[in-house]
């Protein structure tokens, strides 16, 4: 393997005039340095397209094109790939930051495990405050499950290769970021491109095409910051502060966190249906979980719309559609009887995330 190959960074924008160069910055910034930064200006209609022309004056490495059409974050990124000049390819959001040596220390992973991919954990920045959520208690459980599960490389990296999308769908594993990800650019014809129609979720879309189907490396330290921000298409709530009881009382938010549900939605969707092609030998299992994930997505868009009788109605059928509990089935007669109230039991499985 080439010690010095040339990495592809791609950069989705869409009027981030304001968090690019934070974003660049964190990229000129690599202790690596043979590297190319594509930004892919999506149509914006502030002033992206200007920024990213001005530092490409100041470094050669920079260069910026357009979309002929919006395309939305995943078609961006597929504009960026397909001109693509590097040995691998690296992802970075707009308004999002590596940490210095993120792609020297990947591809010191890459090289030392003859993975194809790397990935590594995340920081959240919200405010002024840097959060490492990978060192709450459950999440360093989860961690150390993957160690003994998979191949422990060392102490800080484990090796994967084959049952890592069973064991994704099993326990949702979110311990994978698209701005961590570097992988070999010859590994994008079989494993295919981003999803475009996908607003949520193209990310994880893109990500599971390469599980197992290639050897994959994840260390297990924070190599970049997420910037949690109100015009962020997921995050732009922190959903652990919000009362699922009090969101009709915030019209906006209640609105984007409909839209991210179903957008969410559209994902597992296509989960499901990635499931029902496989042969595992508890495939019939699986099944049944997606089943109640979908029931819940539902159920939650049903719970926090319960002030809107027909939309609260049609969201708690569907989640009886892909299972039938005791808890949708009394916050359907909550829903026609009209009774407003806060109820404990009811709000246990509402889950905003």
């Amino acid at each position: 393997m080439n010690t010095h190959p040339l990495v592809s960074v791609i950069m989705p924008a869409y009027n981030r005039a304001q968090t690019l160069p934070a974003a660049i910055a964190s990229v000129t910034a690599q202790s690596y340095g043979n590297w190319e930064l594509i930004v892919v200006d999506d149509r914006s209609t502030d002033t992206t397209k200007e920024v990213v022309a001005e530092l490409a004056e100041r470094d050669s490495r920079i260069q910026c094109i357009a979309n002929e059409r919006t395309k939305g974050v995943g078609g961006a990124r597929n504009t960026g790939m397909l001109q693509a000049k590097g040995d691998f390819i690296a992802f970075l959001d707009s308004d999002d930051e590596w940490l210095p040596f993120h792609l020297e220390e990947t591809l010191r992973m890459i090289r030392e495990t003859q993975a194809d991919v790397g990935f590594a954990l995340w920081l959240e920045r919200q405010g002024d405050a840097l959060i490492d959520a990978f060192e709450e208690p459950h999440q360093r459980e989860r961690l150390e499950a993957i160690k003994r599960s998979f191949h422990q490389h060392s102490d800080d990296v484990a090796v994967m290769h084959t049952g890592l999308f069973e064991r994704y769908v099993k326990d949702t594993l979110c311990i994978f970021h698209i701005n961590t990800m570097v992988f070999k650019r010859e590994k994008l014809q079989p494993c295919g491109m981003f999803l475009e129609e996908f607003h949520i979720g193209e990310d994880s879309a893109f990500m599971i095409n390469f599980f197992d189907q290639c050897r994959i490396s994840l260390h297990m330290k924070p190599h970049s910051i997420y910037n949690l921000s109100p015009d962020s298409i997921y995050f732009f709530v922190d959903r652990r502060k919000v009362d699922p009881d009090r969101l009709h009382l915030d019209k906006a938010v209640l609105q984007k966190l409909e839209t991210a549900g179903l957008q969410a939605l559209a994902f597992k969707q296509y989960l499901r249906r990635k499931i029902e092609e496989c042969n595992w030998h508890d495939r019939k299992r699986l099944l049944l979980l997606s089943s109640y994930t979908l029931a819940r997505q539902y159920y939650t868009l049903s719970y926090i719309h319960r002030f809107e009788k027909r939309k609260a109605i049609r969201y708690c059928l569907q989640s009886m559609k892909h299972n039938v509990n005791s808890f949708n089935l009394l916050l359907l007669c909550y829903i026609l009887f009209s009774v407003k109230r806060s109820n404990s039991f009811l709000r246990k499985p509402v889950d905003l995330w």
